[in-house]
C-alpha cells in the first residue's frame, strides 16, 4: 500500500520527481560550526549551530540571537534529520514503484535524485 504522503501519488503518467537530498550518511561532517547573519536598519539576526550525530541522525542545535532597538532575544530549536545512504534512498523510491537514479554533483553540491513512474 502506498502512503498518502508518497510523491508518486502526485505524478501524472511519465512524470518525474527531482529530490535534492540532505547529506547522506557517508558525507555528513559532525562537529562543524555554522553561522548565518542577516540585518536590516532596525534588526540584526544571527543563527549559529554545531552539527553532531547520533547513529543515523544528524542533530542541529540552533541558537538564534535577534536584536532590535529595544532588546536582544535568544531562541533555541533542535532539528533531527535522518542520514541515509544512497542505496537506502534508491530502495525507498523503488519500494513505492518509482525508478530512480542518483546524479552526482553536476546539479547541486549534494547531488540529485531523479525518479520517474514506470
Amino acid at each position: 500500500m502506498i502512503s498518502k504522503f508518497c510523491f508518486k501519488k502526485h505524478l501524472n503518467d511519465g512524470g518525474i520527481i527531482l529530490v535534492e537530498p540532505w547529506f547522506d550518511l557517508e558525507s555528513w561532517n559532525p562537529g562543524s560550526i555554522h553561522m548565518l547573519t542577516a540585518e536590516t536598519k532596525n534588526m540584526k539576526i544571527c543563527r549559529m549551530n554545531v552539527s553532531r550525530q547520533d547513529g543515523s541522525l544528524a542533530i542541529l542545535d540552533f541558537h538564534y540571537l535577534v536584536g532590535t532597538m529595544e532588546r536582544v532575544q535568544h531562541y533555541e530549536e533542535v532539528h533531527e534529520i535522518g542520514l541515509f545512504t544512497k542505496q537506502e534512498m534508491l530502495t525507498a523510491f523503488s519500494t513505492v514503484g518509482l525508478i530512480a537514479e542518483f546524479e552526482g554533483k553536476q546539479f547541486s553540491e549534494r547531488g540529485l535524485y531523479i525518479a520517474r513512474t514506470n
